[in-house]
């Protein structure tokens, strides 16, 4: 093997000298499955310049202009995981010496970094580069130098980033931007990585160089699946020795963490085993290689006598030592949360975080975890505010060691793999960092040398055996009876009831005499016993005082549901659907809809049944606690569990009155929130009325404005019509070849020779028809009032397509294109995020999904509704093909009159019964034909993710099942649009119930239009007609899809604010505003000019465009108030500081 090793080393020395190397003869050697072979190939000193001379040239630049310029980028198709982490770390190793220099530089300059010394952190970075040249690593903390430290750092970052961008491509320049506004953005974390997720994924970057924009922006988010960390790793080939050697320590983290690939994770190991780096030791120390972490513990004595001071309850002393720890191991996150943990222990105001934390950034940070730590009423703005920083240090080692922390504690997670990443992070290590240690007598082993004499070891075991002496004497009293607690736990399996039952019984007696401080540690002591409770009650499979212990430590404070990790639980209540102890408990449905299960309202359902009662008004309150009666009422007997209740509710309003029974009940039980009551009674009361003008609307999407036909057209009708009447009834009518009618007397002539035939149609018939055919092309087709008019403004242009993408826009299941020219889908990242699998091909499965689904709408849309006549527009369903055979019974109704305007009547009527048969048939084909179809998608879709995801997932499950639901809920909503109805001018409507009404059907059509920030406001003098009322509707929704289509911004972000008001003479005047991304400025500008261009054409122009579909809409707005409404239009749109207005005035 050895022979064979140096034959080819041989032969590729030769190339190189040869000036015959080519980049497949390094790529042969690379994606060859023999490590040992890459290791001594690339060893050898000539073939190891030639690569680094020709192909790897970023090691140390001095710029970025040849970043992502590396010709391995082609060659990712064939890249694995194993193979791109082997020669990856190949590469590091011949630089171990370099990076043991750069790590020794790093740590230095974090430790300056997080003790306010800006100068020698500012010195260290400067020296990196001198030694290391530029990279993403070194740029990124000098920004973070500025953003922490500088007065002027908005300015000093912006010509940080013109320096390193100067020489580099587009996508660098852009690369540097976002790391620059990643770390000065104070949008919040989950926002600013929605936002950053979108805008990666609709980028055209390649597949690889988008995940390692998410690695550099987006830490958090980063995949751990292998063809993703595969992908990442072959773009590092283009960047610098710094940066792909933390990128390889962040994955071979990754991989100890998820206990993945330990065979590849040995070999790295080894390969990197030179290099000196905490982070390798820490890795290493999990294996217990060479009792790493042993030796690495000894040099923690310091802040191992502080946790051992804290353990026993001398808190003052452990934050006195804690200053002295920090100074020697800054980085440690540690250190911050014992802190403030000791601070909340012994009720201690934090005030004196100056003494140990010195930079204003950690100041915040501490501050913030206090709160957190307390349950303040500053939790959940605490929370943020540290996944700001967290976000902000990047893929920091302290930054992520704080974002596990609080991931851990305070969401619901208590998982190894993440705490794993903290203590692979931190600098410092403790006697209970044992746990990560994989080999039981290496566990051992470490506890006996390292922890022998730790206090917080030796407490323990004292409540375990009672063998050991302890002076307990300045244990505080808490403390030890945590211990206790714990002891008696092993034993009878009561130690955490007993100590919560004592701790609730202190805080009370604290309560009622003092609201001092000392509350905060008894309850902060009570949570944590609270937590041990629910672990074993889980272990011991005891579900119903699982679901009383949440639902207890909820109702005391609604953030204590963080700290349990519930999802487990819920799955096996969901189970227990026999279990009469479970399904008869009120809290079982408070825990159900606290963790909105989709079978709330089974239980409910479950629950009434088992009280023997057949509504939730008849339930006897006093047989529970005050508090649960009213969450059960205020929150489970919601409107939407309700309607589910279909075998005790028959209609809509019968789940109204049974909620406004419930509300008034709930005056009486709480009569503090009142209010609340009755300002819900309200609501109910408005939505009744907003519903049945929904209904209005949805009914009167279809009309023909037939009064403004016989108006304006009445002299060319009555002419045709007298031509009817006064037409002979002869039936027999001879033509020749060409259709040309001939005469009796003239039929023997020449140029009337061959075959003649005859049809039985009258003179009479003949101008009924003229008649029918002449009304019919204005009841369809004109452009200011016809049937096809409105088919576009109201369905096609209007609310067709959003109400039936709706059912699956709720349910996460389809996306966005990424542009409207584009068949390309934003990534589903909610979905993707629940999903275990490849994200790539599942990704594929939802962007067809959507671009199937969205398909489909499009030929309802475009083929559907369509008016079908005279071979034109084959597929429309609105038939008015065959009118022949229906005109011998319009022959019959029209022979016996003689008024013109009757004639008239009776032909429209006519025109109205042939549409009414195409509108059965189209409610036919929606909930038949479409409804199977979109049915038919979703099954498809449950079956593909099933073959691709890893196990089965329930969420996915469960939307899917309920998409197919409000699918056919859509659709009936959609049928009934086609069921004709005459608006009336009985009913009178207020300009702020019509603002409110457009509101709500925007909301039905896109749910997700509840996330923009609307403003609305109405005269209510201003009094609609019922016959108005649709015309307004029009107007509304076209301005508001407007402001929702061409902000170019995310609806969290819009506002939108809109106001009706009369004016001084005496016109209705509507004002729509909306913000929009300044991006967009100059299309703003362009598209301000080219609605006044149209706006100002000539009448006809306008009225042939009004049904070209898409655009702005406004020339369909100039119709609806010149034609519908007979008013003057008033029509202006202007925007300043990137607010764009739109001002339609309604002259009447």
């Amino acid at each position: 093997m050895v022979k064979t090793y140096y034959t080819d080393i041989v032969k590729l020395r030769k190339k190189v000298q040869s000036k015959q190397m080519r980049l497949f003869d390094l790529l042969r050697v690379k994606y060859s499955k023999d490590n040992k072979r890459k290791e001594q190939i690339l060893n050898d000193t000539i073939i190891s310049k030639y690569y680094f001379d020709t192909l790897d040239k970023n090691i140390f630049t001095e710029n970025f202009s040849n970043y992502f310029d590396n010709q391995y980028f082609y060659y990712r198709e064939k890249s694995d995981l194993e193979t791109e982490l082997i020669w990856n770390c190949l590469i590091l190793k011949k630089f171990s010496s370099e990076l043991s220099k750069y790590n020794a530089y790093r740590l230095k300059y974090e430790k300056y970094l997080f003790k306010d010394d800006f100068n020698n952190a500012k010195i260290q970075l400067e020296q990196i580069e001198t030694e290391f040249g530029v990279s993403l690593w070194l740029v990124e903390n000098k920004m973070l130098l500025e953003e922490f430290y500088s007065e002027n750092s908005k300015m000093n970052i912006e010509n940080i980033t013109k320096e390193y961008s100067k020489e580099g491509t587009n996508f660098q320049k852009y690369l540097m931007d976002k790391i620059s506004e990643r770390i000065t953005d104070d949008f919040s974390f989950d926002k600013y990585s929605k936002r950053t997720s979108m805008e990666i994924e609709n980028s055209k970057l390649p597949f690889e160089i988008k995940l390692f924009c998410v690695y550099w922006l987006d830490y958090h988010n980063f995949p751990i699946d292998d063809e993703a960390l595969s992908s990442v790793l072959v773009i590092s080939f283009n960047t610098s020795l710094i940066d792909r050697y933390n990128l390889t320590i962040r994955i071979l983290q990754q991989l100890i963490a998820e206990k993945k690939h330990e065979k590849l994770l040995n070999n790295c190991l080894r390969l990197l085993s030179d290099i000196k780096d905490l982070r390798i030791d820490k890795i290493n120390a999990i294996y217990m290689k060479d009792n790493e972490l042993l030796q690495l513990s000894k040099t923690d004595q310091l802040f191992n006598s502080v946790l051992d001071e804290y353990t026993i309850g001398n808190y003052q002393t452990a934050l006195e030592k804690l200053p002295e720890v920090f100074e020697q191991n800054a980085g440690a996150f540690k250190i911050l949360d014992i802190y403030n943990k000791s601070l909340l222990l012994s009720d201690l105001i934090p005030n004196k975080t100056k003494e140990i934390f010195k930079a204003n950034f950690l100041k915040e940070i501490s501050n913030a975890y206090f709160e957190v730590l307390t349950k303040s009423e500053l939790y959940f703005e605490s929370i943020k505010k540290i996944l700001v920083f967290s976000r902000k240090l990047g893929a920091n080692d302290w930054a992520i060691q704080m974002y596990y922390s609080i991931y851990t504690q305070f969401n619901n997670v208590n998982l190894k793999e993440k705490e794993t990443y903290i203590f692979l992070n931190s600098p410092i290590n403790t006697v209970n960092d044992a746990i990560f240690i994989i080999n039981d007598n290496a566990r051992k082993n470490y506890i006996l040398q390292f922890g022998s004499d730790s206090n917080t070891l030796r407490l323990w075991k004292f409540y375990n055996t009672n063998e050991i002496e302890f002076d307990l004497k300045d244990i505080p009293y808490y403390r030890i009876l945590t211990y206790e607690a714990k002891r008696e736990q092993k034993i009878k399996r009561t130690g955490f009831q007993s100590l919560t039952k004592r701790l609730d019984d202190e805080i009370k007696k604290i309560s009622s005499i003092d609201k001092s401080r000392e509350l905060s540690s008894l309850n902060y002591f009570k949570e944590k016993m609270r937590h041990e409770l629910y672990s074993m009650l889980l272990a011991d499979e005891n579900y119903t005082d699982s679901v009383d212990l949440v639902v207890e430590n909820y109702l005391e404070n609604s953030i204590n549901l963080r700290m349990f990790n519930t999802e487990f639980l819920l799955n096996e209540i969901e189970k227990g659907t026999k279990n009469k102890l479970i399904t008869s408990k009120i809290e079982t449905l408070i825990f159900m809809k606290l963790e909105d299960s989709s079978k709330l309202s089974y239980f409910f359902e479950l629950f009434l049944d088992c009280k023997n009662i057949n509504k939730p008004t008849e339930l006897i309150i006093e047989d529970f606690s005050v508090d649960k009666v009213i969450f059960f009422f205020e929150e489970v007997c919601n409107i939407g569990v309700l309607s589910d209740q279909v075998l005790i509710f028959d209609r809509h309003e019968e789940v109204e009155i049974e909620r406004l029974n419930i509300l008034r009940k709930l005056i009486g039980i709480n009569p503090s929130d009142e209010r609340i009551y009755t300002e819900e009674i309200s609501r109910i009361s408005q939505d009744k009325l907003l519903r049945e003008l929904i209904q209005k609307v949805n009914q009167s999407k279809l009309f023909v404005d037939v009064n403004r036909i016989w108006e304006e057209k009445k002299d060319s009708i009555i002419e045709s019509i007298h031509k009817f009447l006064e037409a002979d009834t002869q039936k027999m009518r001879y033509y020749n070849l060409n259709k040309k009618e001939v005469l009796l007397e003239d039929m023997g002539k020449s140029d009337n020779e061959g075959i003649f035939y005859f049809i039985f149609e009258t003179p009479k018939e003949k101008e009924l028809r003229n008649v029918l055919n002449e009304i019919l092309d204005f009841f369809l087709s004109n452009n200011e009032y016809g049937l096809d008019t409105y088919l576009s403004t109201r369905i096609r242009h209007g609310t067709l397509q959003g109400q039936l993408r709706s059912p699956f826009q709720k349910n996460n299941l389809i996306t966005t294109r990424k542009s409207d020219k584009s068949d390309e889908y934003i990534a589903n990242d909610i979905m993707l995020k629940r999903i275990n699998g490849n994200a790539k091909s599942i990704n594929k499965i939802f962007s067809d999904f959507s671009y199937k689904i969205d398909s489909l709408i499009e030929d309802v849309k475009k083929n559907w509704m369509q008016i079908k006549i005279n071979g034109k527009n084959p597929q429309g369903m609105f038939d008015f093909d065959d009118l022949d055979l229906s005109f011998e019974e319009l022959y019959s109704n029209v022979s016996s009159e003689s008024s013109p305007k009757i004639i008239f009547e009776l032909i429209i009527q006519h025109l109205w019964d042939e549409t009414e048969k195409s509108l059965e048939r189209i409610r036919e084909r929606l909930k038949k034909e479409l409804c199977d179809q979109f049915i038919e998608l979703l099954t498809k879709l449950q079956e593909d993710l099933a073959n691709e995801q890893t196990g089965n997932n329930t969420f996915v499950n469960r939307k899917i099942s309920e998409c197919k639901t409000d699918v056919q809920l859509s659709i009936d909503e959609v049928s009934s649009w086609f069921e004709r109805v005459d608006p009336s001018d009985d009913m009178k409507v207020t300009s702020f119930e019509l603002l409110e009404l457009c509101k709500r059907i925007r909301v039905n059509i896109s749910p997700e239009f509840s996330n923009v920030n609307f403003v609305s406001n109405g005269d209510e003098q201003i009094l609609l007609s019922g016959r108005e009322l649709p015309y307004y509707v029009d107007i509304l929704l076209i301005l508001i899809d407007n402001s929702i289509k061409h902000s170019s911004l995310e609806l969290e972000e819009l506002n939108v604010e809109m106001y009706i008001e009369n004016t001084e003479n005496g016109n209705i005047k509507i004002t729509v505003s909306n913000n929009f991304n300044n991006n967009i400025l100059n299309e703003i500008n362009e598209s301000i000019e080219v609605i006044k261009n149209k706006l100002s054409s000539s009448k006809k122009q306008s009225s042939e465009l009004v049904k070209v579909e898409g655009g702005s809409g406004y020339l369909k707005i100039y119709k609806v108030i010149k034609y519908d409404l007979e008013a003057k239009p008033i029509i202006d749109v202007s925007q300043k500081d990137n607010i764009f207005f739109s001002q339609i005035e309604i002259g009447r």
